[in-house]
């Protein structure tokens, strides 16, 4: 073997491994020394592991850094389409939440809604007129010429006539018609006029069970009863009910006072066209009495059979032959009003309830309102004791009107138009009367000292100290009209 020094560098054999150093224990093995730096910690390599993606622990991927320890993973800032979706989800729970408590309050409501029998619904009420005084009657309306009939008592062309015009759908509907009420319930939030959107069963629900206001509240009742009523009766049971009570004008309830009325037959002889002319005046019977408006009377009447033939129920050859049927004139029925000269102030009256509150004929005359005029009794009775005084004499064909009207408001305290309370009101004739008071002017202006070629201001419109209202020239704005019922 030859010699050597311990001291110089031995390299090691070739084809030989040099291993590591086995590794000093850890103080909690009970021995000492530094771990070996080219092997990773235990207790970090685990830690250090968890800061990396699957690609950076396989070599394969750029390393990730690790998320510094002690923070908490916590939730991502919701993206635009979250909160969209968490916005519609809120929107559709109360939605649905609204739908289930008015389907409650929808039940609640049907169930307690009570409808009465039909033999016992409500017939037209009297109206009362008084004198200003309130307890002085000058009139009591609404005396009904009703004739009640069952519905095989009316002609069927009658019967599609009126449906033709007021409901075509009737034996299909449930009662109500919701197209309708939402046209009416929009127009009535926008402004518009004020409609109905009803059905007959509506309709004869609102003539006999309810009153004629137009609220919120009475169209729910309304729309209730019209359910229920079309669930406990028939569909011939409500048309006879509403055939019997509608109103159609000269003093005609029901159809075969109406039949009797215009035509002088019975309801069961009414034929296409004649029960057309009375589907027509069912809406407005004043409106569209033939004897007050025969052209829109008749425009409407055509309209009437053009929905017949719609329907099936008039064939075009009948269409195109019909006619308008002869109506009967007015025979002068009343309704109530007095035969007198007072009789003309119940109808100025009538007119302005009509015109103030909104509503038709039928309603003013049968819906038992009590109506206090302006006209004082003392006044009216000399108002006409001095007209036929004055007029004693006089040759018949002189006409005579007096209206004594309150400067201050504008209340009318006297009135005369003619002898006839259903007759020409004088009262309404259009004349200038301003030149036939020029020569009393003139005399009381010579008697107060008042030299015919003197001028004065005749501006419009000119106040004076003895009176509230200014006095206005011819041509200037009017004045407020007169009223003729107490506020």
């Amino acid at each position: 073997m030859p010699p050597h020094d311990d001291t110089s560098p031995v390299g090691l054999p070739a084809g030989s491994v040099r291993r590591p150093p086995p590794a000093r224990a850890t103080r909690s093995g009970g021995g000492g020394g530094r771990p070996d730096p080219r092997r990773p910690d235990p207790r970090t390599a685990k830690r250090a592991d968890r800061g990396r993606t699957t690609a950076s622990r396989t070599g394969d991927g750029p390393k990730v850094s690790a998320r510094p320890a002690g923070k908490k993973r916590g939730k991502g800032k919701r993206t635009a389409k979250q909160k969209r979706r968490r916005i519609y989800k809120v929107l559709a729970s109360l939605v649905v939440g609204g739908l289930v408590l008015l389907g409650v309050f929808v039940g609640v409501v049907y169930a307690n809604t009570t409808v009465p029998s039909l033999d016992d619904v409500s017939q037209a009420q009297t109206t009362i007129v008084y004198y200003s005084d309130g307890t002085t009657e000058m009139a009591r309306l609404g005396s009904e010429n009703r004739i009640a009939v069952t519905l095989d008592q009316v002609s069927e062309p009658a019967r599609e006539a009126i449906l033709a015009a007021e409901n075509r759908n009737f034996y299909d509907d449930p009662g109500i018609s919701i197209t309708g009420i939402a046209r009416a319930a929009w127009n009535n939030l926008t402004g518009g006029s004020t409609q109905g959107g009803s059905t007959i069963t509506q309709q004869y629900v609102k003539n006999t069970l309810l009153t004629a206001d137009q609220t919120f509240s009475r169209k729910f009742q309304e729309l209730f009863l019209a359910v229920k009523l079309d669930n406990n009766y028939s569909k011939d049971e409500i048309l006879e009910g509403y055939l019997n009570t509608i109103y159609f004008g000269r003093g005609a309830y029901g159809i075969q006072a109406a039949a009797q009325t215009y035509f002088g037959v019975d309801a069961s002889a009414l034929t296409a066209q004649q029960g057309a002319v009375l589907a027509v005046l069912v809406r407005s019977p004043s409106a569209y009495d033939p004897a007050n408006n025969p052209e829109g009377s008749q425009d409407r009447w055509g309209l009437v059979l053009d929905g017949m033939v719609e329907q099936g129920w008039l064939s075009s050859g009948d269409r195109s032959a019909s006619t308008y049927p002869a109506v009967l004139p007015v025979t002068g029925s009343s309704l109530g009003l007095p035969d007198g000269p007072e009789g003309l102030i119940v109808q100025q009256a009538l007119a302005e309830m009509q015109t103030r509150l909104d509503l038709t004929q039928d309603q003013v005359l049968s819906g038992g309102y009590r109506i206090t005029t302006t006209v004082n009794p003392t006044y009216q009775q000399a108002a006409v004791e001095t007209v036929n005084s004055v007029m004693e004499g006089e040759p018949e064909t002189l006409r005579q009107a007096l209206v004594a009207v309150d400067p201050r408001t504008g209340a009318v305290l006297a009135y005369y138009g003619g002898t006839s309370g259903t007759g020409f009101d004088y009262a309404q004739a259009q004349r200038p009367p301003g030149s036939s008071f020029k020569p009393y002017a003139m005399a009381t202006a010579l008697e107060q000292g008042i030299a015919i070629n003197s001028r004065r201001d005749g501006s419009s419109p000119q106040t004076f100290p003895d009176r509230t209202q200014p006095v206005r020239n011819s041509g200037a704005p009017p004045a407020p009209p007169a009223r003729w019922c107490r506020r």
